[in-house]
């Protein structure tokens, strides 16, 4: 594409998708069961299940009002003194190494042709990572990008828990352009939340692809029309474009 020299892209339902997810859910509650298990109190699954359904309301508040996202630890502590359990630095701690690293042993997936796609365009543009980390901070993230053989092809990451920010804040976005000497009238953020993603990227003055083909998302409904310069379903689509 003309006058367009890097490529930014959303992690989450974009690069790669959700599956995985409700493994990742059941290792996390185990982990807190089995921390409240040494006090030899019991509480009921439905306690525990308001508990993380109350830490999520939390954790989006926080990202969608504020622009920051909690990290794991901060989560488990908030899981920890909703359910009034005594303070136990240890437990919250070895149940957040359990939440963080849950995509390493139960993987989402990269989405249908990122593996084919990404390094053509690596061939013509310079590609940077944005995402809004959950649980997962950019450190574990990172490692599975790794292990999927997808980590060099990124040439600046801008990770939420690492730059304090979440989209559409415009230092997640700043952050990249900075550290690759790009400018944003010259950038294009691909990313599938028409809020952070794409409000994020046009404020920037950068085009956005929204990308809307992640049949695996199971959050943030999306409003029918967008402002993104491209709508798109696939990572061929991407390819169409931008080449």
């Amino acid at each position: 594409m003309k006058d367009i020299e890097i490529v930014t892209i959303d992690f989450w339902n974009t690069l790669y998708d959700s599956s995985g997810g409700p493994e990742r859910n059941k290792s996390r509650q185990l982990a807190i069961v089995n921390e409240i298990d040494k006090y030899e109190l019991f509480l009921p699954a439905d306690r525990i299940n308001e508990a993380i359904e109350a830490s999520w309301k939390n954790f989006e508040y926080f990202w969608k009002e504020h622009q920051i996202t909690p990290s794991a630890t901060q989560t488990v502590e908030f899981i920890w003194n909703y359910l009034k359990l005594p303070t136990d630095n240890d437990a919250i701690q070895n149940i957040s190494d359990v939440f963080a690293n849950g995509i390493l042993i139960n993987k989402p997936k990269p989405i249908n042709f990122v593996k084919e796609v990404l390094p053509i365009l690596k061939n013509k543009y310079k590609i940077a990572l944005i995402s809004d980390t959950g649980f997962s901070p950019g450190s574990v993230i990172s490692k599975l990008l790794k292990e999927d053989g997808l980590f060099d092809y990124f040439d600046s990451f801008s990770f939420s828990n690492e730059t304090g920010v979440a989209k559409p804040h415009s230092k997640a976005f700043t952050t990249v352009l900075e550290a690759t000497y790009s400018q944003s009238i010259n950038g294009i953020h691909i990313g599938d939340i028409e809020h952070t993603d794409v409000k994020g990227a046009k404020n920037m003055g950068m085009k956005a692809i929204r990308f809307s083909g992640d049949l695996t998302k199971l959050t943030e409904k999306n409003p029918d029309k967008t402002s993104a310069d491209f709508e798109v379903f696939d990572w061929k689509q991407i390819e169409n474009i931008l080449l």
